[in-house]
């Protein structure tokens, strides 16, 4: 039967799922297909355009929340009656309401689904995670506006997920470009390690690059960078050993960061930027860096870093296994240098405190 006729909204989550593999039309013969995008960026006619020209090349749909809404209301159903006086009264529709609704949806179209304002939160997104089958990726567009801080909190999350993100600058030829890798993610086993992006630095072995562990300072956190430099054959730098090694030096920068801090200044974070591209220097190869960068602007130094070491750069969001371990203040730090990181496109994979912790980082960085 007509999955819409006899959809009543309380089906169970687990079916709801299974409705959206089975009833999915075939993917008009690509060779991989992409499950659901999640296209980030300030909403307008540019992003609606870029999007009806992804439909166009993959074969599949866009998913707009008021077509989505619009064509419930058209169903003769129960849901369909409740969503009428619902907008009649000018209320808004639960997540809950409208992630059932877009699941109807991607049953009664064909794949793969782009989603341009949907899901709008954290939790929108968690619930669309929870009764997906299909693979799930996110495409930011390089667009004036990132999309406000909704969009970013939802970046961030996609990040702490796992969930791999393509930035795309829009422009001609660019759809095209961006469908193909899209494709080329979704048919690699979930479990691939993330791609490390193109290291232009000559005589510098491959895999090389920094590696930005995001997550509390915790002796945990600590012994996990160490395990993992030692097994992979990399370096750890942190900052305060960083600085030590630098005023060390017996020259006028090291002697001008002793007096710095001998006055009890910090050192900003473009000077931080030249203590770490002298460091790497003196060891180039795979660099892990637990407490760098500090906030939003040490990202863009990080990418600024001298003989281009900064290029290759992947994340790794590390969960602890002690509870409480970060405060109000580490939290929203990491969660600004995470946004950071997303903005300029840097891939992230979660690895969660444990005997295999180790194991799972190199898995998924594929070192």
């Amino acid at each position: 039967p007509d999955i819409v006729n006899v959809y009543r909204g309380d089906w169970s989550k687990k079916i709801l799922a299974a409705r959206v593999k089975i009833n999915t039309p075939p993917s008009s013969g690509t060779p991989h297909a992409c499950g659901v995008v999640l296209v980030i960026g300030a909403d307008g006619d540019e992003k609606d355009a870029f999007c009806d020209e992804l439909a166009l090349i993959s074969g599949g749909s866009v998913l707009r929340s008021k077509e989505v809404l619009r064509e419930a209301c058209t169903q003769s159903t129960p849901r369909g009656r409740e969503l009428i006086a619902l907008l009649g009264e000018r209320k808004m529709v639960s997540s809950k309401m409208m992630l059932d609704l877009f699941c109807v949806a991607m049953s009664m179209t064909p794949e793969p689904w782009l989603l341009p304002d949907f899901p709008k939160s954290t939790q929108d997104l968690e619930g669309l995670t929870s009764v997906l089958e299909k693979p799930l990726q996110g495409l930011r567009l390089g667009l004036p506006d990132g999309g406000g801080h909704k969009s970013r909190g939802v970046l961030a999350r996609m990040g702490e997920m796992g969930i791999r993100v393509l930035s795309v600058r829009v422009r001609p030829g660019a759809a095209e470009v961006a469908m193909q890798e899209l494709r080329s993610i979704a048919s690699a086993a979930t479990e691939a390690p993330l791609a490390w992006p193109r290291n232009e630095v000559k005589g510098i072995p491959q895999p090389a690059g920094a590696v930005v562990v995001l997550g509390a300072e915790s002796d945990e956190k600590d012994a996990f960078c160490d395990e993992l430099a030692r097994v992979a054959g990399g370096s750890v730098l942190r900052a305060k050993e960083v600085v030590r090694a630098a005023c060390a030096r017996d020259t006028q920068d090291g002697r001008d960061l002793l007096a710095l801090l001998g006055e009890g200044k910090m050192v900003a974070q473009k000077k931080m930027r030249d203590l770490f591209g002298d460091a790497m220097r003196s060891a180039p190869t795979l660099w892990f860096l637990p407490d760098f960068p500090q906030d939003k602007q040490g990202v863009e130094h990080l990418f600024d870093l001298p003989d281009d070491f900064g290029r290759s750069t992947l994340a790794i969001h590390w969960k602890s296994a002690e509870p409480g371990v970060e405060g109000r203040s580490a939290a929203r730090r990491a969660e600004a240098v995470l946004a950071g990181l997303l903005d300029a496109g840097v891939s992230v994979c979660s690895v969660h405190a444990g005997s295999d912790a180790v194991a799972q980082a190199r898995q998924q960085l594929g070192i």
